[in-house]
Order: structure tokens, then sequence, then C-alpha cells
């Protein structure tokens, strides 16, 4: 989007398309492009990893992954359009998904956290995603050896602060910040960062 946007600025002006078209188009490519690989490094890492033979846990994970994916797109398209070069995107990148990644889940959750901080994960759209995951990768048949640190399901979603009703108002929320994103690319791509003519 950064090599693009000047291009699509200069294209824009000149009527040749305008932002909601430009955006679908790129968003379309890249969700089908990227989606493949994301469904092929989904599919090697959920057998390697072991976890539920179920064929519907997979195609469940499968899902989530691909709805995380596009909600990183959205982030990622986000920060490209907000920043007024690649140096600066580039940095602000590393700081907003630093921040997302952290309050996903695994490191900082409502589980295990100080209850002033639980409500940073509410802004993490990994965080939905990780729920769900963890309900449908740790549901029965799921059987915990005698080495682990967790004797249950229950023990793996009390640790973590999982609520595990809401599995798929979980995806709806993922996909809502994905087009949350998307909404305000349109608007910055729209009116931000207009070159000079």
């Amino acid at each position: 989007l950064m090599a693009d946007r000047t291009i699509y600025k200069y294209d824009r002006k000149d009527g040749i398309y305008s932002t909601l078209p430009y955006l679908t188009a790129l968003s379309v490519t890249l969700f089908i492009e990227n989606s493949i690989l994301t469904v092929i490094m989904g599919s090697i890492s959920y057998w390697m990893i072991g976890f539920s033979d179920n064929v519907g846990d997979f195609f469940f994970f499968l899902l989530f992954m691909v709805a995380v994916y596009w909600v990183t797109e959205g982030v990622m398209l986000l920060l490209a359009s907000a920043c007024a070069d690649a140096a600066q995107a580039n940095g602000l990148t590393v700081a907003v998904l630093g921040v997302l990644l952290v309050f996903s889940g695994l490191v900082v959750n409502p589980g295990s956290s100080p209850a002033w901080l639980n409500w940073l994960c509410w802004i993490s759209p990994y965080w939905y995603a990780f729920q769900s995951i963890m309900v449908i990768l740790f549901k029965e048949p799921y059987e915990f050896s005698p080495d682990d640190n967790f004797e249950s399901a229950e023990d793996v979603w009390n640790a973590y602060g999982v609520n595990t009703d809401l599995l798929w108002w979980n995806l709806l929320i993922v996909i809502a910040w994905a087009i949350l994103y998307r909404a305000c690319v349109v608007a910055l791509l729209r009116y931000a960062h207009n070159p000079k003519i």
C-alpha cells in the first residue's frame, strides 16, 4: 500500500477510480492470495502440534486463522494509510502489533492479570480468536497427561480467563474489528496525505 499510495492518489484525483473500489480490489486480491498461504500454514501446524483429530475442530481452527489473518491485514492497511512514509509505518507497526499481541491472551489475560489491566484484552482482536481456539482445542476428547500443569479444560480456561459461551460471538467480533479497520482505511486514504499537484 505504501508504494502504490502515490499512484493511487494521482489516479483518484484524475477521476480514474475512487477510494472504495480501489480498497475493495486490493483487499480481495490480498485476501485470496494470503488466505491460501494461511490455510497451508495452519494445516501443517495443526497436525504437527497434535491438536484434536476431529475434522470439525480442524476446520474451525482454520476459520479462525483466516479471520486472524484478515484482521491483521486490516491493522497493516490502517497503519500504512495513516503514516506519511514507510519509515514511520515500520516504527508504528512494531509498537501497535506489540501491544495487540501482548494483550492477545497468552501473555496478559483476565485469568492471571490484575483487574485494572484486563480491559486492554478487549481492544485486541486477537484476544477473541485466542478464546475460541482455546475452547475448541481443549474440549473433550482432549486428554491431559499427568505431567501437565492442568487437570481439565476448565482449569485451562479459568487460568486464562476464557469465556466458553462466546465461541461464535468471538468470530463475529474479530470480523467486526477487520471491517472497522478497513472503514478507517477508506477514510484515511480519501482524506489524509493527499499529494500536492
